[in-house]
């Protein structure tokens, strides 16, 4: 069975050349490895089970020397067939540059302005720029990276063609954000029913008639859905009308911070995205309360003043994260203090929303950064006070 599989998936990857951009995308994203079938002599079964592994396809090797530009600004990796493992492509930040220079120069205004918002599937944009990029040497398989030179290309491109902006230090570089895309299909499906009425008659023939020729409906499905031993429903399949929108696209968080002459670019995401959806349902059930205060009645005057201000407080802050009244620390722009205290204000950490004072401030090796030890002054699921912490800045916040 497993040289089945192996042989009918290195068959569809020869096919891919015959494939719509939209379709390779669509494979691609159901098995990430097929592709690399075709040249592989030994099909690793177990690949499928390390894509969170470092060098698998969700946790690609990167190269992060200071002269490339950071590999987490971007997305995109490539496959290297000797290691059998995945790398994010990278890019020293002179060639970065210079990809921008010629793109400005092959390409004009009008052009950046149509593929803004081209309309179609992004890849045709990421082809128009092959020709500019494979004199660099840049593969366009990292399209990630590709985007990223188109944005900087656009953003910087009148001063890239006068001749003010002659470096990367000197490029405005977006950042890298989570979107949320809320979307709906409508779809057909179908189905088979099976179900046996009973009908009480003196021959088979007036059975049937009685039952095929029935005008009032009383012999259709859905007069004898209840009847649990003699009908049975199953989905054949099932045909998509397409997807769509269902809504604005929604901001979810920074990935990688814009950068500017250099420079990170300090933005406070809350300021981007707004509360969280964990704030929200906080500030609405606040409302709730405010709503249900039955307390507050003519003459009840003290009890009245608590609602107000309760309301005051949600009309002020329910456009505005939790922690909006602070900015993040980031290594190497911002000096925190030992003493200062702070809150962990990464999501997707373990040890999110523990507070604490700072303790140690050690230096990482390879000017990689600093790392902020903190003890911990308050309690949760995976934390408790007294416990000591350390992470990076860009992690944390101070907290007044």
């Amino acid at each position: 069975m497993k040289n089945l599989i192996k042989n009918i998936l290195k068959e569809e990857s020869k096919l891919r050349g015959q494939w719509s951009p939209e379709a390779t995308q669509d494979l691609e994203s159901f098995h990430p490895d097929l592709f690399e079938l075709g040249e592989q002599d030994d099909f690793d079964a177990g690949a499928l089970n390390t894509q969170d592994e470092t060098g698998g396809w969700k946790n690609p090797i990167v190269d992060d020397s200071p002269g490339n530009v950071p590999p987490n600004s971007y997305m995109g990796h490539t496959y290297n067939q000797e290691t059998k493992k995945y790398y994010k492509p990278s890019i020293a930040k002179s060639i970065f540059f210079k990809a921008t220079q010629i793109l400005c120069k092959m390409k004009d205004a009008s052009w950046f302005t149509q593929n803004e918002d081209r309309g179609e599937n992004l890849w045709e944009r990421q082809g128009d720029m092959s020709t500019p990029l494979k004199v660099l040497g840049i593969d366009n398989n990292g399209e990630g990276l590709t985007d990223k030179i188109f944005w900087a290309a656009n953003d910087n491109r009148e001063g890239i063609v006068d001749g003010s902006i002659t470096s990367y230090d000197q490029l405005y570089l977006r950042p890298l954000i989570q979107y949320d895309v809320p979307l709906y299909e409508s779809v057909r499906e179908y189905k088979t029913i099976s179900w046996i009425p009973k009908v009480e008659c003196y021959s088979k023939d007036d059975a049937m008639n009685t039952v095929i020729y029935d005008e009032d409906g009383a012999y259709d499905s859905y007069e004898w859905e209840d009847d649990k031993y003699n009908y049975s429903s199953d989905s054949e399949d099932w045909e998509s009308e397409g997807k769509e929108l269902d809504g604005e696209v929604q901001v979810v968080k920074t990935i990688y911070p814009a950068e500017e002459g250099g420079e990170v670019v300090k933005e406070s995401i809350n300021e981007e995205i707004g509360p969280s959806p964990e704030e929200n349902d906080i500030m609405s059930e606040l409302q709730e309360l405010v709503d249900e205060w039955y307390a507050c009645e003519e003459g009840m005057e003290v009890a009245c003043s608590y609602k107000n201000q309760v309301q005051e407080i949600i009309d002020r802050y329910k456009s505005m994260g939790l922690y909006e009244h602070t900015d993040n620390f980031t290594s190497h722009y911002d000096e925190p203090q030992i003493g200062d205290n702070v809150v962990n204000t990464n999501p997707g950490c373990v040890h999110y929303k523990s507070e604490g004072v700072i303790e140690d401030i050690k230096d990482l090796p390879d000017e990689m950064g600093t790392a902020i030890s903190y003890r911990v002054t308050n309690n949760g699921k995976s934390y408790v006070e007294g416990d000591i912490l350390t992470k990076t800045p860009d992690q944390l916040e101070p907290l007044s």
